[in-house]
This record gives C-alpha cells, structure tokens and sequence, in this order.
C-alpha cells in the first residue's frame, strides 16, 4: 500500500489585542482532520497589551509562539513566515474559525510546488452575537467578497490564502511598511513571477461580523491608509488592471446599485446598509486628508 506523501505545513496566525478570538481559532486547528503530526501553529504577537501567553492551554497539536514588535500584521507574518518549519504556509487571523477540513482541502487544491498556485479559500462573514445590529448587517454584507479578490482583484486575503514556503524565496516577504492591503501587494508581485491566485470555495474559515460603528470605523481608516499607501507605490498608475480596480475607490454609483439590486437583501436591511455605509465612506475620506497632513495610520 502506497502511503501518500503529506507536506508538513505552517499555520501564520498574527494576533494583536485580540487573545479571546486567538483561542478560538486555536481551538478550531486542534480539531483538524489534517493529520497533527503535519502540521504546526506559529501565533505571532504583534505588542498585545497584556502579552499573549500559552502557558496552560491544553491543544494537542504544536503551537509555538513569536513575538514581533514592529506593528502591523505583514510585519507579523513575516516574522512567522521566517520563524516557519513548514514546506506548505497556511494563513489565517486570530478570530477566524477555520472549518476542519480546511488544511486537507488546501493541499487538495494546492498541488505539487510546480504548479505555482496560490489558494484563496472562501471567507464567511458570520454574526456570533445575540442581536443583528446596523453594523453587523453591513458587516456581513461587505464581507471579504474574496471570490472577487481572486477573479477580479487578483489577491487572496490573508484570512485564507495557503502557498509553499519557496513561493517567498521566489517573490519575497510581505511589504511589512503596509498595515493594509499587503497581502494585495504581495499576490501582484507573485503573479509577475508566474504564480495563479485559486479560489477555492471548500477551503473555508468563518470571520465574525463587526458589530459596532466603532469598529467598522476603525476597519474604514485602516483600509483607507492602505490604499493611499498603494497608490504612492504606483499600483493606480502602473499597475495591472486587477490592482487597478482594488486600489481605485469604488464610484457611490455603482456602490448603490450593488446595494440597491441585491435580490437577497431585504428592503429595511438595504436601507441599513446605505445609511452605514454612508458614514464609513465619509470616515474613509477623512481619513485620507488627515494622512495627507501626517496623521499616523490606523494599525488595527
């Protein structure tokens, strides 16, 4: 009986303040039907305050902990990607809820080295709290839309995006200067190398909604300083016409039409959407003039 050759992987999980959401999702890559002698966990703490501590936790499976301090989550995960023992690297965030036959279905889809693919596993934005509030149906809304990434935008979020470890020697690490949008950077580097973003709807991983104003906000300012990075980079100018269309904001028409045709959306939650979504692209454009007059970044 010929035994098949299972590549050993590394699963990227940066993690800042967020300790409760890191648990769960260490909880949920125990339950993996990936073999556990296959696989290890590197969590990155990115200067939590208190500092993220395993001591105690009683996970079957290898999990070892780094710690960068330079902020942002590329910087995170390029401390990982260096720390990893892996042939295969699996990403994901603190908070999200990997389904347990995400790692299989990875390297299913994956293939040998040679095919130089990259995997963009499905994003489900899901609501864990009691009530559905403005902001979470906005929130689930939006979504990550990471089958768009892939086939329009031509990136997969590192929420779900699993690669060979080579792939970093061919394209480099992640632009650890970027706290948006580095994960975008990276696949349109990767892709001028010969790599293919794949979207795979079976690799899946649930993200928790955003239930607050506050925290969509904070989303909003972060994603806004990224894409100005981007810009200063010339990915609007010279980049391809996927980076193009990521970079480039959206036009309010076609974010209302979006809106306004879903067929799914009920009339009351379309009316939630738009007013939401009205304050957060005022917050974005806020934030760009406040970054054009030297304003720090939002990290989170």
């Amino acid at each position: 009986m010929i035994t098949k050759h299972r590549p050993f992987v590394t699963v990227i999980v940066p993690v800042f303040n967020d300790y409760e959401g890191l648990i769960s999702t260490l909880n949920a890559l125990s339950v993996q039907s990936y073999p556990r002698n296959c696989f290890e966990v590197v969590v990155v703490d990115n200067g939590s305050c208190p500092k993220v501590g395993l001591a105690g936790l009683t996970l079957q499976m290898t999990v070892r902990l780094v710690v960068e301090t330079r902020p942002g989550s590329y910087a995170a995960r390029n401390s990982g990607i260096l720390a990893a023992r892996g042939d295969v690297l699996a990403f994901t965030d603190a908070d999200c809820i990997p389904d347990s036959e995400w790692l299989s279905n990875a390297l299913n889809c994956l293939g040998d080295n040679s095919a130089r693919n990259i995997v963009g596993g499905d994003v489900h934005v899901v609501n864990n709290a009691r009530e559905l509030t403005w902001a979470a149906t906005y929130s689930i809304f939006a979504g990550f839309q990471q089958k768009d990434n892939v086939s329009l935008r031509g990136f997969s979020a590192t929420a779900n995006m699993v690669v060979y470890k080579d792939a970093f020697d061919a394209v480099g690490l992640f632009d650890s200067s970027l706290l948006s949008g580095g994960d975008s950077e990276w696949c349109w580097r990767a892709a001028k190398e010969g790599y293919r973003v794949r979207f795979e709807k079976s690799v899946l991983v649930k993200h928790p909604c955003r239930t607050s104003l506050r925290s969509l906000a904070v989303q909003a300012r972060r994603v806004a300083a990224g894409r100005l990075q981007l810009k200063k980079k010339g990915y609007l100018i010279s980049g391809s016409v996927s980076s193009r269309s990521h970079v480039e904001r959206k036009s309010l028409v076609s974010v209302v039409g979006r809106i306004v045709s879903n067929s799914e959306t009920g009339n009351c939650d379309k009316i939630k959407i738009l007013l939401v979504g009205a304050i957060i692209r005022f917050i974005s454009a806020i934030e760009i003039v406040r970054l054009r007059f030297g304003t720090l970044a939002e990290r989170r």
